[in-house]
């Protein structure tokens, strides 16, 4: 079809008389060939720009090419603007009868449009050309398709009455002038919109339903050949040879994002070649790193599941031999990023979590599910930042999901190895234990680790907590003698330091101020009197604080249980979800607490709430 349509191409530069060929047989070829299976964009482009230009073929071979235009994809802006600016009069435009069957060519495809509003943008082009006779029926049609309010404006109606007069109601125009009318009843008024309308065509019709049967046909044919490709990209082995002769010399910077997305694709082999890949320590070296490790345990998870070898014995071993050996390698690189730093950026940990939530979806009898290691896991639960705990809450629901669809998934449940089923036990009660039970960094629970923190450690840190003295506020309840108001130990200091509860919700230093903003906000909407003093709530503050309402003094009565779970909703519904998700996964009992407390708290008046 290239070669016809460049014959085509060079026969309409050559008078009739002196081509050595006939150029009608390459038309009928071009145009058998378009009305069977449709033109390609490029093709269609490459036919457009022989008939929007003057030239030697005879009218009768350019009317039937533009008659089997029959695109096989969606038209392009550019093509439109291409027929467009071959309208009118000009030494280098097409003939009058070309440039009306390509009009009527656009009305045709008008619907498989890239960008539907590309004619509107030409609405004054096209409204400027209602002077010429031979393109006048096509146009009133076309713009009485595209008219909208926008375009209806005073110059143009009173342009259009004055060519409906001249033409002697012109059934073109007054069809054109009627849509106006739609618009603007109140301004053309009278007969001018009266009279015979025409511009149905049945070859029109014709041409449209062939049209879509050659589409539809098109991307059946897509369709079929994107069934057949798995969705994954594969590495050639000329690009195999390549890395093998590359990688032994390269500096592990230059051209890094090109070497490491071709690495994605390295079909999976012994593990020990890919180890040796180091790159340089620029700042978001560690984040390419990460990225890199994430997208090939991705693409050898698929190859390790879709390929048809792997049923024999051997190769289902090596598949996840290597397989393991890529997730250790790459748990042994997160462990040493996290410890060589002083400070872990936020990129960084973020890059990290994001391979850990890819491993978390990556389960089966190949590549069984891989849970971060306990120092890995505890120094991100650590990290100064809330955007990681919520993002680590996150990746933990993730897993423990993950999880129970391995237990109740038949004969899966085997892949799970005990120790590891017991690891991640641990992890979830040892992060439960700090964040809400209040039993931060002890081992007494079954399967606790006490976060890896030794006994040792937990007693001279519960020693130092002891010497440290209690912040004084004053208490405007009871006087001094002096007329002032008594110095009290603050909530959460003084008596209440202990370090079992010094990480939980309302104590963490991350959460510690989201936690009292969540309870002044219960304290505003139950409109009380009596409000929370300034620091950390506590079990024993809120529980003063409904003795004081029990006394008159208007305080919220709120129980602990209660104000942590409103703790959790108020976190999610300002961005920290992924702490909520984790509570609410781990512990069942929650959910109700939580419709509970959303019913008592919409139930609170303004003289002291109860939740």
């Amino acid at each position: 079809m290239r070669a016809a349509i460049d014959a085509l191409r060079a026969a309409s530069t050559v008078p009739a008389k002196q081509r050595k060929e006939k150029a009608s047989s390459v038309v009928d070829a071009v145009c058998s060939h378009a009305y069977q299976h449709g033109l390609s964009r490029d093709l269609l482009e490459s036919i457009v720009q022989i008939v929007t230009r003057r030239n030697t073929l005879d009218q009768t071979s350019l009317t039937n090419l533009v008659k089997n235009l029959y695109p096989a994809d969606s038209v392009s802006s550019d093509l439109v603007v291409t027929i467009i600016g071959a309208l009118g009069q000009g030494q280098t435009k097409p003939s009058a009868a070309t440039q009306a069957a390509l009009l009527k060519w656009i009305i045709a495809v008008i619907d498989v449009l890239d960008d539907a509003t590309v004619l509107s943008k030409l609405y004054g082009v096209l409204f400027n050309l209602l002077d010429t006779m031979s393109l006048r029926t096509p146009l009133c049609h076309l713009l009485s398709l595209v008219t909208r309010r926008k375009h209806v404006r005073p110059f143009r109606i009173q342009q259009l009455l004055e060519l409906v007069r001249a033409s002697g109601q012109d059934p073109a125009l007054v069809g054109l002038l009627r849509v106006y009318k739609d618009y603007y009843p109140e301004i053309i008024v009278g007969n001018a919109a009266s009279g015979r309308t025409s511009f149905a065509s049945a070859t029109q019709d014709e041409w449209r339903h062939r049209l879509q049967a050659i589409q539809e046909a098109n991307a059946e044919r897509t369709e079929q050949f994107y069934a057949q490709q798995n969705g994954f990209k594969v590495l050639l082995p000329t690009g195999q040879d390549f890395l093998n002769s590359y990688l032994p010399f390269w500096d592990g910077w230059t051209h890094s994002e090109a070497v490491l997305g071709l690495l994605t694709f390295v079909p999976m082999q012994d593990f020990e070649a890919e180890a040796a890949i180091v790159s340089s320590g620029t700042p978001d070296a560690y984040d390419r790193l990460l990225g890199f490790y994430t997208s090939l345990v991705q693409n050898w998870n698929h190859a390790a599941n879709s390929s048809p070898e792997t049923c024999h014995t051997s190769d289902y071993t090596s598949q996840t031999e290597n397989f393991t050996a890529l997730t250790v390698h790459t748990s042994n690189t997160i462990l040493s990023l996290l410890t060589s730093q002083n400070h872990t950026p936020l990129t960084t940990t973020t890059s990290i979590l994001t391979y850990y939530t890819t491993l978390s979806t990556l389960s089966s009898t190949l590549t069984p599910l891989t849970i971060p290691s306990a120092p890995t896991l505890y120094t991100l639960l650590f990290q100064p930042s809330l955007a990681t705990l919520s993002h680590l809450c996150t990746l933990l629901a993730t897993y423990k999901r993950a999880f129970e669809a391995d237990l109740h998934e038949p004969g899966s449940g085997a892949t799970l190895p005990r120790a590891v089923t017991n690891a991640f036990n641990g992890y979830l009660m040892d992060v439960a234990n700090l964040l809400w039970r209040s039993r931060a960094l002890t081992a007494a629970d079954p399967n606790a680790m006490a976060c890896l923190c030794p006994p040792s450690v937990a007693a001279a840190l519960n020693t130092h907590l002891a010497t440290l003295p209690p912040i004084l506020i004053p208490d405007h309840d009871h006087d001094d003698g002096d007329g002032g108001p008594t110095l009290t130990p603050a909530p959460g200091t003084g008596p209440d330091y202990a370090l079992p509860s010094h990480f939980g919700l309302a104590n963490n230093a991350l959460t510690a101020p989201l936690a009292a903003a969540a309870l002044r906000d219960l304290e505003d909407a139950a409109r009380v009197s009596s409000r929370h003093p300034p620091g950390p709530v506590t079990q024993r503050s809120l529980y003063r604080l409904a003795r004081s309402n029990g006394g008159g003094g208007g305080g919220l009565e709120l129980s602990w249980k209660a104000y942590r779970v409103r703790v959790l909703e108020w976190l999610a519904e300002h961005g920290v979800q992924g702490v909520r998700d984790f509570m609410f996964v781990t512990m069942k009992d929650l959910m109700r607490e939580a419709a509970a407390t959303a019913t008592a708290t919409a139930a609170g008046d303004g003289n002291g709430g109860v939740v």
